[in-house]
This record gives C-alpha cells, sequence and structure tokens, in this order.
C-alpha cells in the first residue's frame, strides 16, 4: 500500500496555507531570516538545509522539543489537551492550527462515545469492564469518561500500559487526586512485556497514525492476543484529512520527526477486517473529521 505522509503536493494549496491569521501569527514570530528559509522549504516541501530552522523550533518551542527528543512521548498531547499552559508563539501555533485542535477535539469524542460503547459491553459481559488503554500514556481519555460518569468508577478497571513513566505519573498522581485509584492501575512496560488478561475493551489511540497498514495489521493482530472473544478494540488513524487540509502543520510535525501515515476511513476499517477483527462504527473529531475512530469485535478464530 502507498504511503499517504505526503498528500498535498498541490502548490497553491500549500501557499494558501501560509495566508491563515495562524500562519501569519506564527511567521511574523521567527526571525526574518528562518522565517524566509522556512517558506521556502515548505512551498517547495525540501527537507534538506533545514538544521538552522529545526533548531530554531526545538530551542523555542515545548511541543518541537519534547517530539523531536521522542515522538512517541505522550506528554506531548498534556498541551495539546489543553492540560498545561503553553506561552512561545510556535507552541501557540500548535494549539491554534487546524490539526492541532482537532487532537483535542478527539479527546471530546472519546469522551462523547466511549461510555456508551462501555456499556454495551457491560450487557455483554460480568459486572465489570476490564479495558486495557495501550500507549495513552497518562489516559486522559478515560479518566475523564470516569469523572463524568461517576457510576462507571465501580464498573470498570483500566489498566493504562505505557513505558513512558513520566507519563503515567501524570495519570497515577490525577487519578488519587480525584479519588479513582482503584478503578485504575498504571503499567510502566511494553506491551510485549505486559501478560494479557482477557480485556473486555482495548483502547489504541493514536498508536496507528505514524504506521504503514501492513504494520497496523500486525499490531492488531497481536492485540487479539489480550482481547477476550467477543471483546472490543477502539483504535484511531490519522486521515487524508488532515494532510489535505493543514499542510502547514503537517510540514512542521515531518521536519520534527511526527511523520504521519494518512489513511482514509475505507482503509480504517479495511485494516480491522484484515487483522482478523468484525469492524462496527466509526466516529471522528468533529468537525474536520482528521481522525477516524473505529470499534471492532475480536472475532474468534
Amino acid at each position: 500500500m502507498e504511503n499517504r505522509t505526503d498528500v498535498s503536493n498541490d502548490i497553491s494549496t500549500r501557499y494558501n496555507a501560509l495566508k491563515t491569521p495562524v500562519a501569519e501569527q506564527l511567521l511574523s514570530s521567527l526571525p526574518i531570516r528562518i522565517s524566509q528559509r522556512f517558506i521556502k522549504s515548505y512551498l517547495a516541501q525540501n527537507f534538506n538545509n533545514l538544521d538552522e530552522v529545526v533548531e530554531y523550533f526545538v530551542q523555542h518551542s515545548e511541543i518541537t522539543r519534547i517530539v523531536k527528543e521522542n515522538p512517541s512521548s505522550a506528554l506531548t498531547f498534556e498541551y495539546l489537551y489543553h492540560r498545561r499552559p503553553l506561552f512561545q508563539p510556535i507552541d501557540q501555533y500548535f494549539l491554534k492550527c487546524k490539526a492541532g485542535y482537532q487532537i483535542y477535539k478527539r479527546l471530546v469524542a472519546l469522551r462523547e462515545n466511549l461510555p456508551r460503547i462501555i456499556h454495551g459491553q457491560l450487557q455483554s459481559t460480568r459486572d465489570k469492564v476490564l479495558i486495557d488503554n495501550i500507549g495513552s500514556g497518562p489516559g486522559h481519555d478515560m479518566i475523564d469518561v470516569v469523572v463524568e460518569h461517576p457510576k462507571l468508577a465501580q464498573k470498570v478497571h483500566v489498566r493504562n500500559i505505557d513505558p513512558d513513566g513520566n507519563a503515567l505519573e501524570i495519570g497515577q498522581k490525577r487519578t488519587k487526586e480525584l479519588g479513582l485509584s482503584g478503578c485504575f492501575s498504571f503499567i510502566d512496560k511494553k506491551l510485549e512485556k505486559t501478560d494479557p488478561q482477557d480485556a473486555d475493551m482495548i483502547l489504541l489511540i493514536g498508536i496507528l497514525c505514524p504506521l504503514q497498514r501492513p504494520m497496523c495489521e500486525l499490531v492488531l493482530q497481536k492485540l487479539k492476543e489480550y482481547c477476550r472473544p467477543g471483546g472490543i478494540i477502539v483504535f484511531s488513524t490519522a486521515q487524508t484529512r488532515m494532510g489535505l487540509g493543514d499542510p502547514l502543520t503537517d510540514f512542521i510535525m515531518r521536519f520534527a520527526g511526527w511523520h504521519m501515515d494518512y489513511k482514509t476511513d475505507e482503509d480504517t476499517e479495511d485494516i480491522a477486517r484484515a487483522s482478523g477483527w468484525e469492524p462496527l462504527e466509526q466516529f471522528f473529531d468533529e468537525p474536520l473529521h482528521y481522525h477516524c475512530i473505529q470499534t471492532a469485535r475480536n472475532r474468534p478464530q
């Protein structure tokens, strides 16, 4: 399958993206030399000779620094989920641009839809639903759900599985402050070193976004071992709409080391099916649909 990372080859589309208020605000904050080199490279989609630009972004942006050091770090989302303040102009751009804001809207979509999915599992399983939240760091998505639906605290147990101990500490501290420690556990391990416990539901949000389809299928096939037959997986992919709709942010993400492999909603459903899962429903980050969130059932072998 083709790599969909570079989805915007239209020079006029790229040029128009420079004329948005949020882009103009970003560019006006940069030194002239940096701004000129950045614009020239962006319009040509040329990633050569960008060391000076990248160095400036890393030195003047907390988000860029984190991504450059560890593209898979969940700490980036502490800022994109609006949980920590940011003051640098480059970071403000990430919060205000369409692609950055829709990451927050993905969290909103999860908060709105997960309770319904969990209640569906409660009707078809034992008294308590076991949820493996994989690679979500602090696990704000499920913490938010339990906070907004407190009766679920007695009906779910969430295992947050992530090798990023710093991110897990944030979730541990938050659940303790909220009095929710009893329904959350935090496992500082890679998935392959974590024992399966026949979860009723698996959350895999943001993990597949940079992966090409064959690797996505391998990951989902592996996760069948962690989910009971008839259980549910909820996973997300980054959509081609993101690269087409916000090519400037796509360019910045790529030179920082955050490469997306964009997919369509049809691709996402096909990935579930090809991996041995039965596709169920899809929902999206409204209103732009930059993220497809797919649910699927674990079909018995």
